[in-house]
């Protein structure tokens, strides 16, 4: 999906697996500017992020983290809707969540939603899926959702889905 290469290299025999990985570097990207970006919250948010992928909920941590955001990362439905309702009960609710939409062996991103919707319903959530052409993404509004997020994605996706997000709620 990045345009990458994976390659299985020649060893000698009992010299274990080589393997070489090429990921094209970003090309055009602008470097993050300081001081507010027009549109965002002024003020730092507590952010959920629900997704199965060890490697993008740091990834999207990371990111949240660099423009000020308090990320808190889980890796399934249930961990979602307890870390939501653990927030709750300790008077620093989420501002928004961002919901992986289809994870192996669990419900996903519309079911986390829905649940945790039950305790806060004005909670704003993004929906974040590397499939473009599922139906929740093209219209994320019918599903409850506020914005989406394709993956892959980077910083400049990140800031334009945070800034089309309902500023009452986040």
């Amino acid at each position: 999906g990045h345009g990458g290469m994976l390659e299985l290299l020649d060893r000698p025999a009992g010299q274990g697996a080589l393997f070489r990985i090429t990921i094209p570097a970003a090309h055009g990207t602008e470097a993050l500017q300081e001081g507010p970006v027009a549109g965002l919250p002024d003020r730092p948010l507590r952010v959920l992020v629900l997704d199965d992928e060890e490697m993008l909920r740091r990834a999207l941590a990371r990111l949240l983290q660099t423009i000020g955001h308090q990320p808190t990362t889980v890796s399934s439905t249930e961990e979602a809707v307890r870390e939501h309702r653990r927030a709750l009960d300790s008077e620093q609710p989420f501002d928004l969540a961002i919901l992986d939409l289809t994870m192996p062996g669990d419900p996903g991103g519309v079911e986390a939603l829905r649940q945790i919707r039950l305790d806060d319903p004005k909670l704003s959530a993004i929906v974040s899926s590397g499939y473009s052409d599922n139906t929740t993404l093209s219209d994320p509004g019918s599903f409850g959702f506020d914005g989406r997020l394709n993956k892959p994605f980077d910083l400049k996706d990140l800031l334009t889905a945070l800034a089309r997000c309902p500023k009452e709620h986040a």
